[in-house]
C-alpha cells in the first residue's frame, strides 16, 4: 500500500468514497446522427432496389448491409452499455440536449485542430458524405435503368 495514502488520516477515516465523476464530453445532437443513419439506410435501399437485378449481386449487397448495420449497431450498443455502466455507479452522465435549432446555432467542440465549429458545420462534417453518396447512387440507378 502506498505510504502516503496509509499515512493520510482523512483517507483512512472516510469510508464513503465519493462517486466517480465522469467528465462531460462534447456530443453530437441525436438529430445529426439520425440524419446520417437515415442517409445510410436510404443508401442501402437504393442498392437493393436499384442494383440488385440478378442473383449474383445479392451476396455483395447482403455483406454491405451487414457491415453498415454493424457500423451503426456497435456504437449504439456501446453508448447504451456506457449509460448502464455509469448509472450503476451513481453517476448521471446523460447529455442534456436542447432543441436541434439550438444545437445548430451553438459552437461544437470537434476533435480536430481547428477547435470549435458551429453546429451547422458539424452537421455538414458528419452528414455530407453519406448524403452525397446516396444522391450519386440514386442518379446512377436512374441512369442504369433508363439506358
Amino acid at each position: 500500500m502506498n505510504t502516503a495514502v496509509a499515512a493520510d488520516p482523512s483517507y483512512a477515516a472516510s469510508t464513503d468514497a465519493p462517486a466517480v465523476q465522469h467528465p462531460p464530453l462534447s456530443r453530437l445532437h441525436p438529430g445529426v446522427l439520425g440524419i446520417t443513419v437515415g442517409a445510410y439506410a436510404t443508401m442501402i435501399l437504393v442498392f437493393w432496389l436499384g442494383f440488385a437485378t440478378s442473383v449474383d449481386k445479392y451476396l455483395p449487397l447482403m455483406i454491405f448491409t451487414v457491415v453498415l448495420a454493424a457500423f451503426v449497431g456497435i456504437p449504439w450498443w456501446m453508448a447504451r452499455s456506457a449509460r448502464h455502466f455509469w448509472r450503476a455507479r451513481g453517476v448521471d452522465n446523460e447529455p442534456r440536449f436542447g432543441s436541434f435549432t439550438h444545437f445548430l446555432r451553438s459552437p461544437f467542440q470537434n476533435g480536430g485542430s481547428g477547435g470549435a465549429v458551429q453546429g451547422t458545420e458539424a452537421v455538414v462534417l458528419v452528414a455530407l458524405i453519406p448524403i452525397a453518396l446516396t444522391a450519386g447512387l440514386i442518379a446512377m440507378a436512374f441512369i442504369m435503368h433508363a439506358a
